[in-house]
């Protein structure tokens, strides 16, 4: 279903065709809905797609989903910033990806020709020229991982990073991991400020501790002050 849904030509999807038994239940991709209608009285079903984040707010995440926005021109669907058109926009999915994110209602941008507005609640996009006016549908899909690729996605950290950006208290990092966990002595200094954090709010009776570091590249690049 996945491989279906990352094709914006495709807005739908019967279960029926990878188990018999579901033939009659169909998802519908532009509204989210399960139909079912294999027997009376025909019933529809929220569903819903979970994701990763998205690479326009996770563009170093391994896991991200990279969405790719289209829109339709003659029965075909045209990806937005793409040059193979005559006239192409002056954005590309990212920007839309971006605006879409911040929860704008709309998006205008333009081609050599037209300047357009892209709706994001009714998924659409309208040209802004009062002679035209035409209004073209809207789709947003995600590429499309095969599930082997995905399973050996490199997770270490970025051959980019160098040991001097890690702090030097931290034990070397393996290639082959994303992050470990170091056990802290009672006599380091990171184990007793966290100890200190403790007793300010508990008694020294209740405070019996067990202090590890995670150790993450990604997080740290992404986060140390």
């Amino acid at each position: 279903m996945e491989e279906v849904f990352s094709q914006p030509s495709n807005a739908s999807f019967n279960l029926g065709d990878v188990e018999s038994s579901l033939n009659g239940w169909t998802v519908h991709f532009d509204t989210m809905e399960l139909e079912i209608s294999d027997s009376p009285p025909r019933k529809y079903v929220w569903i819903r797609r979970l994701s990763t984040p998205s690479s326009a707010q996770s563009a170093n995440g391994a896991w991200s989903t990279k969405w790719v926005w289209y829109w339709e021109d003659k029965a075909s669907w045209c990806e937005y910033g793409s040059t193979k058109y005559v006239s192409p926009s002056n954005i590309t999915s990212d920007d839309i990806e971006r605006a879409y994110l911040q929860k704008q209602s709309s998006y205008n941008f333009r081609t050599d020709e037209f300047p357009y507005i892209l709706d994001f609640t009714g998924m659409y996009q309208q040209n802004l020229n009062p002679r035209y006016s035409t209004m073209r549908l809207v789709r947003r899909r995600p590429v499309f991982v095969q599930f082997k690729t995905a399973s050996t996605t490199d997770t270490s950290q970025p051959s980019s990073m160098t040991k001097g950006s890690l702090p030097t208290s931290w034990k070397p990092m393996p290639q082959n991991k994303a992050f470990i966990t170091v056990p802290l002595a009672p006599t380091n200094s990171e184990f007793k400020e966290v100890e200190k954090l403790f007793r300010q709010t508990m008694g020294d009776d209740k405070v019996n501790l067990k202090v590890e570091r995670v150790q993450n590249p990604r997080l740290w690049e992404k986060y140390k002050m």
